[in-house]
């Protein structure tokens, strides 16, 4: 199929992601001088050839996914991509051999003072390729960033207020952050973020300490922390106007998801909402007794609850909405949904079990 595709001379887009392309990049794409859009996400490619600067029409580059841990990009490659607009390029793997694409890249746009690049995704594994990216700024925007392995850093500079004066540049257009595997201790988010949406954190097995400001949360609606044992709450996430997708697996650790006033949250009689949240997955958390010591939750736009793994868990601290019934969806054991114990019939009547 792929042979035939260079006869397409006049194709302006094409999207094989998640097609089965292993190890060689298809080079009879390479043929489709007037291509502009090409996302090649969920394969397994190993590099990305030179002839691939031969489309000097292509806006939009999307590699996401990419089962294999590296891919060698050539040197040269972004500068004659002259129109490129977006170019995301990630592994599907934790594990991290970032430093022999990343350098190509980073290169290539520092001395092309011409280049634009209005969305940029890549993983890093160093605070000081973040900063390289910064001075880029405006005329390159990096919109997603993973970093991996940050080694020896018991801090996150990229979501600091005082570092703003050599990353601002990322933290003013930054839309997505994924930090997997590294030392941090301390994240305190104080940094002015508007565009945020989307962090996803997993396997900082240190990290004790979590603080997000307002001037970073306004925007966030997704968040997903995975196998962050050393956290015992996250209270900071009743303060995310924006939430709709909070998911929490394998942090053994947490004990509730918000504390009380003595820990940044609310009194016991007071209501805690979240207004746009529509999925909550809980899954894999064995010390989990509740999402408040005490108190409710309110959840108007709830539709969809994950609970597997939170032996601890015997109460649903949510209040009742009015026309909520049945409304939402809950995956879960069906022991646990039997031994749970209901403030009141109201709250029960929400759900609709998936066993």
């Amino acid at each position: 199929m792929l042979q035939a595709v260079q006869h397409f001379s006049k194709l302006t887009y094409l999207d094989l992601e998640d097609t089965g392309i292993t190890d060689s990049f298809p080079v009879e794409i390479c043929c489709l001088v007037g291509l502009e859009y090409l996302n090649l996400s969920k394969n397994r490619i190993l590099s990305l050839p030179v002839e691939l600067g031969n489309l000097t029409q292509l806006k939009y580059f999307y590699l996401r996914d990419n089962y294999y841990i590296q891919v060698t990009i050539p040197p040269g490659l972004i500068a004659r991509l002259g129109k490129l607009r977006v170019f995301e390029v990630f592994t599907a793997s934790i594990v991290s051999v970032a430093d022999d694409y990343v350098a190509p890249v980073i290169d290539d746009l520092e001395a092309s003072a011409g280049a634009t690049v209005a969305s940029l995704g890549l993983w890093l594994d160093s605070t000081r390729d973040v900063e390289r990216l910064a001075r880029l700024a405006p005329r390159v925007r990096a919109r997603c960033l993973h970093l991996r392995k940050l080694k020896g850093a018991r801090s996150l500079p990229l979501l600091s207020a005082r570092h703003a004066a050599e990353l601002g540049g990322v933290q003013e257009g930054l839309r997505e952050l994924v930090v997997y595997s590294s030392d941090v201790e301390e994240l305190v988010a104080d940094a002015r973020a508007p565009r945020l949406e989307v962090i996803k954190f997993g396997f900082l097995t240190r990290l004790r300490v979590m603080a997000w400001a307002p001037a970073a949360s306004a925007s966030l609606r997704e968040v997903a922390l995975g196998a962050c044992h050393s956290l015992t709450h996250l209270t900071w996430v009743q303060h995310l106007p924006c939430l709709e997708t909070l998911n929490l697996s394998g942090c053994n650790g947490l004990t509730r998801l918000m504390g009380g006033p003595e820990e940044g949250g609310s009194a016991a009689e007071e209501v805690v909402a979240f207004p746009r949240l529509r999925l909550l997955a809980l899954l894999g958390l064995p010390k989990l007794e509740g999402l408040r010591a005490d108190g409710e939750c309110a959840f108007p736009e709830l539709r969809r609850v994950q609970m597997r793994g939170c032996p601890r868990l015997k109460r649903f601290q949510m209040q009742p909405v009015r026309g909520q019934e049945g409304q939402v969806r809950i995956e879960c054991d069906k022991h646990w949904w039997e031994a749970l114990q209901w403030a009141n019939d109201d709250v029960k009547s929400c759900f609709v079990t998936v066993f």
